[in-house]
């Protein structure tokens, strides 16, 4: 088992994310078991030459990480071990964000993207910024190793700043929009002071554009 899904409220996380009266963040602890933290960590570290730089500077924002996408591999390089853990990472969470996709009415009931950030100890982390427009209904991080600050805030200078608990073993949830109109709706956040290595999973369903 990777997930307690004992953690999981679905109610509590509708009503945090989808009310926009609210921030649209949130922080679960201890939902990734430490047995799927250490299988996943072992995995990407052996992938660790597939990694790719960021763009260092994209509009206003600035990045300093390195990120893979696991649909994005040829599944021949992966090892057996690995991809054994992120099926049952898929297959686990995939129940819970069916559910979450009723509860919620998103557009679709499936993510489509399964990506993990790595972040050196030291680096700079990423500046504020939402998520690309692409990304629709839910976007899911799941933190696996490291500790670093990840806040979400209302501009790019960081003003009325909150901190997301992102100890490994967490889960954060982040809005995405639904349709065109929630767009202005998506939080804004960054991740910075990078205390040691950090590495998360993050979900997304991802399409070409948001209708409805």
């Amino acid at each position: 088992m990777f997930i307690q899904t004992d953690r999981i409220n679905i109610e509590q996380i509708v009503e945090e994310l989808y009310d926009f009266s609210k921030p649209g963040a949130i922080a679960i602890k201890d939902v990734l078991t430490a047995r799927g933290r250490i299988a996943l960590y072992r995995g990407v570290m052996a992938l660790k030459h597939s990694f790719k730089k960021a763009e260092p500077k994209v509009n206003n924002i600035t990045q300093d990480f390195k990120y893979l996408y696991i649909e994005q591999v040829e599944e021949q390089l992966i090892n057996t071990e690995f991809l054994l853990s992120v099926n049952q990472l898929k297959a686990e969470y995939g129940e819970i964000y069916r559910k979450i996709a009723q509860a919620a009415q998103f557009s679709s009931s499936e993510f489509s993207s399964l990506g993990f950030n790595w972040y050196k100890a030291g680096s700079n982390g990423i500046s504020p910024h939402r998520d690309f427009e692409t990304d629709s209904d839910l976007v899911s991080i799941f933190c696996i190793d490291g500790h670093a600050r990840f806040c979400i805030c209302s501009d790019y200078e960081k003003n009325n700043s909150v901190k997301l608990d992102s100890t490994p073993g967490n889960l954060i949830l982040l809005r995405a929009a639904r349709n065109k109109d929630e767009q202005k709706y998506r939080p804004m956040h960054y991740v910075e002071t990078i205390i040691s290595e950090k590495l998360t999973a993050i979900f997304r369903h991802e399409t070409k554009s948001v209708q409805h």
